[in-house]
Order: structure tokens, then sequence, then C-alpha cells
């Protein structure tokens, strides 16, 4: 999932939420280094979050509350 951070100096930066299958890691450097091979500079994410499924907050029928999320990364990262 990607959503916007507030960002004191650009007003906003883009977050990437990745969630991993169960038995499964990844580094954040990994996922960067993987994005500027395949994305324009503009479009790589310039914050990575590992999380769980049952971390994301989600409506009752099951889909991602991408607001909540965003609101949960920014109050993360300060």
């Amino acid at each position: 999932y990607a959503v916007g951070l507030p960002d004191p100096r650009r007003e906003e930066i883009l977050a990437a939420v990745i969630v991993l299958r169960e038995g499964h890691d990844a580094e954040p450097e990994a996922l960067r280094a993987f994005c500027k091979a395949a994305l324009a500079a503009y479009k790589v994410p310039q914050e990575f979050c590992l999380m769980r499924r049952d971390e994301l907050p989600v409506t009752d029928t099951g889909k991602v509350q991408k607001v909540r999320l965003a609101a949960m990364l920014a109050a993360k990262h300060g």
C-alpha cells in the first residue's frame, strides 16, 4: 500500500507499506534498491514500513483503511 506522510520540508512524502507473507522477510534497503531500478526517481517511496496483515486497519468487509494507515504511520514516524 502507498500512502502520503506529512513532511516539514516537502509537505508530503511517499511511504510504502509492505505486507509480508508468513515466513518471509525483507529489508527496506533491498526494497528501495528494487524500486530505484524499476521506477522513476519521483515514484520511489522515501519510507518503507513492514507490517503483518493483522496490524493493518481494516473495515468490517476487510478493506484496508488507507487514511487510518497513514495516520498510524505518521504517528509512528513523528
